[in-house]
């Protein structure tokens, strides 16, 4: 609904959607999508709505979130269960590669973990915990197979015994 013409300036706002496709707005909007499918966006296990309060329980190295913007890759952040209740926050750089339908390869490297409350700041600082059957070492990239499911949701499996089907997570507010 812009005109534009030579030499002159005209306004169009860009907004990046979570499955990679571009809103091109002027006086109307526009999806643009890519030439590949891309992954991206937030998961999040159903009983954390509120994590200091979980209405589930999980497994140590289950995986229990996975926030992945393809515009921002070097902020994408797992929660990995640990015993007691607890997870590990795990905080790094990913990128994932579309290997056809709704499957793509998800590589992960590691880049500092968050130790969880009630936890010595240090406590992770040497560890190398499982996510799925995968460990997980800093700076050491690993590998995990998606797949976006109907809904918005996710499968994401380290090794293929063991898999997490999260739900697509929106911020509440």
């Amino acid at each position: 609904g812009v005109e534009l013409r030579s030499g002159e300036a005209a306004t169009l706002r860009l907004r990046p959607l979570d499955d990679g496709a571009i809103e091109l707005c002027g006086e109307r909007c526009e999806t643009l999508q890519p030439d590949a499918p891309l992954l991206g966006g937030h998961w999040r296990d159903a009983g954390l709505d509120v994590p200091d309060r979980p209405k589930s329980a999980w497994s140590e190295g289950d995986l229990l979130n996975l926030d992945f913007k393809p515009a921002y890759p070097t902020s994408t952040t797992l929660w990995i269960g640990l015993p007691e209740a607890r997870f590990l926050t795990v905080y790094g750089e990913a990128a994932a590669r579309h290997v056809g339908g709704e499957r793509f390869e998800l590589e992960f490297t590691p880049r500092m973990f968050a130790a969880p409350s009630g936890s010595p700041p240090d406590a992770f600082a040497e560890a190398s915990p499982d996510a799925l059957g995968r460990p997980i070492k800093i700076g050491l990239a690993v590998v995990f197979d998606a797949e976006r499911r109907p809904g918005g949701g996710l499968r994401i499996c380290g090794r293929a015994d063991q898999c997490a089907e999260l739900p697509r997570y929106e911020l509440p507010f």
